[in-house]
């Protein structure tokens, strides 16, 4: 128990070096990197639409310092 606790705080403290706050969905990285990354890449159209449908996906509900690898 104390290493999970341990193992979370970890990861809120990374996710806020990296600009993230703990509690921002999943999906609004994705739409965020949709919207400032994607259009910047030669293979735009193709990227969007995969992250598009990645989007139904329900892991993009959660919380990022709640996706685990297993998750992805």
């Amino acid at each position: 128990m104390q290493h999970e606790m341990g193992c979370g705080r970890e990861k809120k403290i990374e996710l806020q070096a990296q600009g993230l706050q703990p509690d921002t969905l999943f999906s609004d990285v994705i739409k965020r990197y949709l919207n400032e990354i994607t259009p910047t890449k030669r293979g735009e159209k193709h990227e969007f639409n995969r992250l598009n449908r990645f989007l139904r996906h329900p892991v993009t509900d959660k919380y990022i310092s709640d996706v685990s690898r297993r998750d992805i």
